[in-house]
C-alpha cells in the first residue's frame, strides 16, 4: 500500500498537505466497487494540534456532519448497528476493541 507522511504546524495545514500528497499518489483498482481510486495510508504529524482554527476550510462536510463523525469515532454512537446485525463493524469498534487493545490509548498521550 502507498504510504504518505505529512507535516504541518496546525491540523488544517497538515490536512492540506495530505491532500496535495494524495493527489500525487497512484490510482489503484478497487474491485469492491469495480472502479479505480486513490488509496493510501496517511500519517499526519502536527506540531500544534490544538491551535485554532482546527477545522480546514477544505473540509468535506458541514460542522454538524463533522460533529456526528467525531461522535461516531470517539463515542461509538453507531456501535448499536453491530449488535443489531446491520454492520460487521464500526470504526470506533475497530479502534477500541478489534485488536484487543484500545488504539486510541496508543495514539493519544497526556503530559
Amino acid at each position: 500500500m502507498y504510504e504518505i507522511l505529512c507535516y504541518g504546524d496546525t491540523l488544517p495545514e497538515a490536512y492540506h498537505n495530505s491532500l496535495v500528497s494524495l493527489n500525487k499518489s497512484p490510482i489503484v483498482p478497487c474491485p469492491d466497487w469495480n472502479t479505480n481510486q486513490k488509496e493510501c495510508s496517511i500519517t499526519l504529524v502536527i506540531e500544534h494540534p490544538l491551535q485554532d482554527n482546527m477545522i480546514s476550510k477544505l473540509s468535506f462536510c458541514d460542522p454538524t456532519s463533522l460533529e456526528q463523525y467525531c461522535q461516531e469515532m470517539l463515542d461509538g454512537i453507531l456501535d448499536f448497528e453491530i449488535a443489531q446485525g446491520n454492520w460487521k463493524y464500526t470504526y470506533h469498534d475497530r479502534m477500541t476493541s478489534y485488536y484487543t487493545i484500545n488504539e486510541y490509548d496508543d495514539i493519544i498521550y497526556r503530559d
